[in-house]
């Protein structure tokens, strides 16, 4: 079964194009790598996918839905987007962040869960991030900073797919 698709898409900047006529369709649970030069529209591509850019052209759709049909809430829990360069939040702890991952899933009458604290503690566990749970964020390397927002997308507990 196709879980992503898109189909003739095109995207460009003022007048710089992009991304001409990108067709593609992706199963559930397959790693892929996307592979190009220095402003070959890689990082278009994800954005479109995730929602932040719209394609000036064809169409993207996840589990044979649009992607413009899905709002951003339930697209947060189908799909998990992490940018190139993140910014990380001023003024919260790992942890904090880890559990921000479980947003998509809660509404006015559905505050945090077992399920909730049981995903965080998943996300904590399969991150190794036990001994930097109390750390404020903008206090960690490059490297454990990448880490921590991941596991906001594990926390998440996405359909397996990330973007």
């Amino acid at each position: 079964m196709t879980a992503l698709s898109m189909t003739g898409v095109g995207f460009s900047y003022e007048k710089k194009t992009i991304l001409k006529d990108v067709s593609f369709n992706l199963s559930k649970g397959k790693l892929v790598g996307i592979v190009g030069p220095n402003g070959g529209g890689k990082s278009t591509l994800l954005k479109m996918m995730a929602k932040h850019l719209v394609p000036q052209q064809g169409v993207i759709t996840l589990n044979g839905q649009p992607l413009s049909d899905y709002s951003m809430k339930a697209l947060a829990k189908a799909l998990a987007f992490l940018p190139q360069q993140p910014i990380s939040p001023a003024g919260i702890t790992v942890e904090q962040l880890v559990q921000y991952g479980r947003h998509p899933h809660q509404g006015w009458f559905n505050q945090w869960s077992d399920e909730d604290a049981t995903q965080v503690s998943n996300a904590i566990g399969k991150m190794k991030l036990n001994g930097l749970l109390t750390q404020p964020m903008t206090s960690l390397s490059g490297g454990a900073t990448s880490t921590g927002l991941a596991s906001n997308d594990f926390g998440a507990k996405h359909r397996g797919y990330s973007a």
